[in-house]
């Protein structure tokens, strides 16, 4: 296989453990790697994920901070579908051990600008989706409160005017 292109995914707080994470760091960590991960099987035209995260020493986790690796597949890319774990954690080492192997900050950059399209369409398709639930949500509310609103006018307006009539023909028939 070639050179495993994957994309990391961190959370905003560098810690070094998974079970060290807040629950609401863990949501936004995974809410974020399925995101990217569908970014990603587009971009590298995937046909599957390997999804991983190594927590501790003992796992294969060599860099001290959760991070969750998102790796493209394609049928055929290993001969034994699990040897993506040892690939993974020799890829680590490589990097981590071997500072000719990384790519430079331009490369970086440009990987990071093709990939920002496709969070921008993920970011289009989300503005759009909360702005048309907050006007409904909105339009809804408004309509439910102009309802009862009026409802409630119409029904103490006719309550009224009925009790007061009849209140008036039992007045007149008493005295």
């Amino acid at each position: 296989m070639s050179p495993i292109s994957d994309v990391l995914v961190c959370p905003l707080r560098p810690v070094e453990r998974f079970r060290d994470l807040r629950p609401d760091e863990v949501a936004d960590l995974f809410k974020t790697t399925q995101k990217v991960a569908d970014v990603v099987e587009k971009h590298f035209q995937g046909t599957s994920l390997t999804i991983s995260l190594q927590d501790g020493p003992e796992a294969g986790q060599t860099v001290k901070h959760v991070h969750v690796h998102v790796v493209p597949r394609k049928s055929g890319d290993f001969e034994n579908n699990d040897n993506i774990y040892n690939e993974l954690q020799k890829h680590d080492q490589q990097v981590e051990d071997i500072p000719e192997k990384w790519r430079s900050k331009e490369e970086m950059s440009a990987e990071a600008s093709e990939l920002k399209m496709y969070f921008n369409e993920v970011l289009a398709g989300w503005l759009a989706g909360w702005l048309a639930g907050w006007l409904a949500g909105w339009l809804a509310g408004w309509l439910a409160g102009w309802l009862a609103g009026w409802l409630a006018g119409w029904l103490a307006g006719w309550l009224a005017g009925w009790l007061a009539g009849w209140l008036a023909g039992w007045l007149a028939g008493w005295l």
